[in-house]
């Protein structure tokens, strides 16, 4: 963000947010639905849906018409809404957020959309393991990470927060499988695909994952392949085709350590 961005900041906030209720996002895919007073003054750009469009319009084409969506690290709901927009008239989204503010916001999110019966939050990190998981959260940023992600760093307070594979959830706890998955896990996306491999294998779900870093987007590649999905690049034109776990390496760099893929079963 610009000097003159962050400066001006503020006072858009104030036009733009409601001091009294919800704010009504202005543009995008999500016209007209509502955002919590904390979620709007933080991130203006989802009130003016430009928040991550390319990659607001990649997970509509996958998720649209859908009878489950899952949203893995949900952060203050802004996918999760955009997935209740897109599955089916009685179709369910469960979001999955190990931080309780956050997991807070996207409950008061779903109410002030009226979509409580719709989208449900689960408040668990899923990885690889059930139990209990070291978590570092990040008050400055609402982003969280698992202690045991490879680019966790040991730098602030950490807490013990509820673990579950996906494999568990679906298939010991009885929860509906998902048709499709968003999966922004803050490093630990190889960790949810490794939890997952009954329900890959099974079930065969779409994917959307944000990967970050080089090793991360190595070893979630490499575990999706192994199921025998197809893979694909988010570019702004066309999609580039992911073939080998190490093809995407080169393009992370000191100012690029996140990236998109597609997975989609062969």
């Amino acid at each position: 963000m610009s000097v003159l961005s962050r400066a001006m900041k503020p006072f858009l906030a104030k036009c733009f947010v409601s001091d009294s209720g919800p704010t009504t996002i202005r543009r995008g895919l999500l016209r007209g639905r509502s955002l919590p007073r904390e979620i709007a003054a933080a991130n203006l750009s989802m009130v003016f849906g430009t928040y991550e469009r390319r990659i607001v319009e990649v997970i509509a084409e996958n998720a649209r018409g859908c009878d489950v969506a899952y949203d893995v690290g949900s952060h203050v709901g802004y996918m999760s809404l955009l997935l209740a927009e897109c599955v089916a008239e009685n179709g369910r989204v469960i979001a999955f957020e190990p931080s309780s503010r956050e997991a807070a916001l996207v409950e008061k999110l779903a109410s002030c959309n009226g979509l409580e019966g719709k989208l449900t939050v689960e408040r668990v990190a899923v990885c690889d393991e059930n139990g209990q998981v070291s978590f570092q959260p990040n008050d400055s940023s609402f982003t969280g990470i698992l202690d045991k992600a490879p680019e966790s760093r040991r730098e602030g307070r950490v807490t013990t927060v509820p673990a579950v594979t996906l494999d568990s959830f679906v298939y010991e706890r009885g929860k509906p499988a998902p048709d499709f998955i968003k999966i922004d896990a803050e490093s630990a996306e190889a960790m949810v695909v490794a939890g997952a491999a009954e329900l890959l294998r099974r079930k065969r779900p779409k994917m959307v994952i944000e990967v970050h870093g080089p090793d991360a987007c190595r070893d979630t590649i490499a575990g999706v392949l192994a199921h025998g999905y197809r893979i694909h690049r988010v570019t702004d034109g066309t999609p580039v085709a992911v073939t080998s776990p190490d093809q995407l390496r080169p393009l992370f760099g000191k100012n690029k350590w996140t990236l998109h893929i597609v997975a989609l079963p062969g």
